[in-house]
């Protein structure tokens, strides 16, 4: 049960400690590991926050206009009778509300609410849909190149780790694969590690079959299959990757913030001008009377 607590990338750690006799250094590397990791929890939440705030504010925002806001105008609106003239956006808006008051809009979403938490629960307890999910984003642009170095810098600080304390290759592939994050990553590295058994390839090669290294990684892995400095060379690459994943998440941040204040304040702005554009004719009406 404590696995599912501290991960099996920290489990791996403690028992090169035990095995090679250095639990102190093993311990000082996990210091700085859980360093970097908050670092990069820091970072994601700063990614994450701004969208779901907006969400979030958007679905109240919402809901006051559809129920309350909307009403009030429209039976304001209806006292002067064919005196004003809606414009399109203000009658389409007014449509929007009745159908989102009625009872058909209603059990829609509730619909949608119970299928997004539906969805949430069958993410957490089904693998098959996690891992179809990793797949998927390992096909989308940004987030592909987020995620691999992600994942690839902690399974490659692992099999440095692992390495250095003497085990084999195919151990150090699999116990890396364990601190990877992405489920398909995890996938792809055990099946390197079965054909470094069953083929007795080299690290860099096995790797390569992979598809997911970046070429100047497999470029060192090369250099450190033909000096046998692997556990050097891993930990090196551990440390570029932590900063390239640091460097695309700043990258996907600059791009998602302006984009969604774009989007919710545009939607915002339109909402407004659709409900009070008619006051200029309510106005023009009173000025005459």
């Amino acid at each position: 049960p404590e696995a599912k607590i501290f991960g099996p990338d920290f489990i791996a750690n403690l028992e090169i400690g035990y095995r090679t006799g250095k639990l102190d250094e093993q311990l000082l590397q996990l210091r700085k590991y859980f360093d970097d990791e908050h670092k990069n929890h820091r970072s994601l939440l700063a990614l994450l926050w701004k969208p779901v705030l907006f969400s979030v504010a958007a679905l109240v925002a919402g809901i006051v206009v559809v129920f309350w806001t909307v009403p009030a105008l429209e039976q304001l609106y209806g006292s002067f009778g064919r005196k004003i003239v809606l414009p399109w956006s203000t009658r389409a808006l007014i449509a929007v509300s009745a159908f989102g008051r009625s009872t058909t809009g209603i059990v829609i979403l509730a619909l949608v609410l119970l299928s997004i938490a539906g969805a949430s629960i069958a993410y957490a307890s089904s693998e098959r849909l996690r891992r179809r999910v990793h797949t998927w984003m390992l096909s989308v642009p940004g987030v592909k190149s987020l995620v691999i170095t992600s994942s690839l810098a902690r399974a490659f600080r692992t099999m440095a780790l692992v390495i250095q304390a003497g085990m084999t290759t195919p151990e150090a592939i699999r116990l890396g694969a364990s601190a990877a994050t992405n489920l398909r990553v995890r996938e792809l590295l055990h099946l390197a590690a079965d054909e470094c058994v069953d083929h007795g390839r080299l690290l860099g090669e096995v790797l390569k079959n992979t598809r997911i290294i970046p070429p100047h990684a497999l470029a060192i892995l090369k250099a450190a299959d033909q000096t046998g400095t692997h556990d050097t060379m891993l930990a090196r690459l551990a440390e570029s990757m932590f900063s390239d994943s640091e460097y695309y998440r700043q990258r996907f941040q600059d791009l998602i913030d302006p984009v969604s204040t774009a989007v919710f304040g545009g939607l915002a702005a339109l909402i407004a001008l659709a409900l009070y554009a008619p006051l200029f004719s309510i106005f023009e009406v009173l000025s005459k009377k």
